[in-house]
């Protein structure tokens, strides 16, 4: 779900975005939030969460939290609606869809066209000669 999240805001917002989970977020991607340069100070984390995490997930998603706060341009949750996953698995896809359609509107963007992506076939298309 949160690898949908990127590709919509990447596609539709033209927004860089990246994604990861816990627990793994918390071995390896921890370590970038020591650089606190530039680049972290104007990103934005937001949590994908669910009723159904594991306590030791809610623990490292606390932390994090708390970790990053004060470095970060800012910090969100997002939360699952509905009683069965499949629900709840749905009403975060659906959320992030029209999150990353209108955050293109707000910043002016049309979200329909995809250039680069346009730009690159036909540049590998003259390749293959």
């Amino acid at each position: 779900i949160a690898y949908r999240w990127k590709c919509q805001l990447n596609e539709n917002s033209k927004l860089f975005a990246i994604w990861n989970s816990f627990p793994e977020l918390n071995h390896n991607e921890i370590m970038g939030w020591e650089g606190r340069d530039d680049f972290l100070k104007n990103t934005f984390v937001i949590f994908l969460r669910d009723k159904g995490e594991i306590d030791r997930i809610r623990l490292r998603i606390q932390y994090m939290k708390e970790l990053i706060s004060s470095i970060s341009a800012g910090i969100d949750e997002v939360w699952s609606r509905g009683e069965s996953l499949l629900e709840r698995f749905l009403s975060l896809i659906y959320i992030g869809d029209f999150v990353s359609f209108y955050l293109a509107i707000k910043r002016g963007v049309d979200p329909t066209p995809v250039n680069s992506i346009e730009k690159l076939k036909e540049y590998l298309k003259k390749g293959e000669h």
